[in-house]
Formats: structure tokens, sequence, C-alpha cells
């Protein structure tokens, strides 16, 4: 049985009040879904937010694996791996994505592998937004944090 991934895309501008909604969010789909796996990057509130309630969760459950997207190679561009974190994670078929672009391919890398995606965003001209249409897509279920 595969094991369930959910990947979290959002606005670097993330507002503080949304951060128990993650937390709650997150715990559904750990509980309700079975979720073992999480995907998230490092680039902006949302994803620092998401990063400590994951860190919080791990706590409660270990059992879940905590994965930290890097759209380039470890030998190009060093990565700290967050406390609590199992490891980095750079998406298999990077290695020919362009420099430029390499966090778009990365993003619909990390969305194609997952089951469940968490977002925030609060423009409908944004890049996420884009991302989101991916999602839907590729079918993948959208929790949408406010």
């Amino acid at each position: 049985m595969k094991t369930k991934r959910c990947f979290f895309i959002g606005h670097r501008n993330a507002p503080e009040s949304i951060y128990t909604n993650i937390v709650s969010t997150i715990e559904k789909l750990i509980v309700e879904n079975g979720v073992k796996e999480f995907v998230v990057g490092n680039y902006g509130m949302f994803d620092s937010m998401v990063i400590r309630a994951l860190q919080q969760l791990k706590t409660k459950h270990p059992d879940i694996v905590l994965l930290l997207l890097t759209p380039y190679h470890p030998s190009v561009k060093t990565v700290i791996k967050p406390q609590n974190f199992d490891e980095i994670y750079y998406p298999e078929g990077m290695e020919s994505a362009p420099y430029k672009t390499a966090i778009i391919e990365a993003n619909k890398k990390a969305i194609s592998s997952s089951e469940f995606v968490i977002t925030y965003f609060k423009h409908s001209s944004s890049n996420t937004v884009k991302f989101i249409e991916y999602a839907k897509y590729k079918s993948v279920k959208i929790y949408y944090i406010y």
C-alpha cells in the first residue's frame, strides 16, 4: 500500500493568525486520512509556519515523515534540515531543470507525488493559484487554509 503524502503551497506573506488552522488541518489528515509523509519548501512565512507545525506534530505523531523540499541539487545549494525533519527531498528528474525554473518544477513534482495539498493564498492572480489548478488537474485533494 502506497504511503499517503501531503504537500504545502502558499503565499510567502501569510499571517500568523492562520497557524492554528494549519496545525488542525495537518492533524486531521494524520488522524482521519492516514497521511504519513509531509513535504514542505522553505520559502516564506507560510512554509515557516508549516515547518513549525510539523515539528510540533512530530512529537505527538512520531511515525510521520517530514521532508524538506529543495529545488536545487544539494551540491549546488546547501540546505539545512530543520529539527525533527527526516530528510531533504530532492525530486527525481530535477537534474535537467533549468536553475531559473527549478522551484516551479520541484513544486509540480511534489504535487504530482501527493494525494493531498494544503494551501493558503490571498490573491487569485498568484503563482500559488496556478499550482492549485495543477493539483486539481492531477486530482489531488486540496485543503484551503483561511
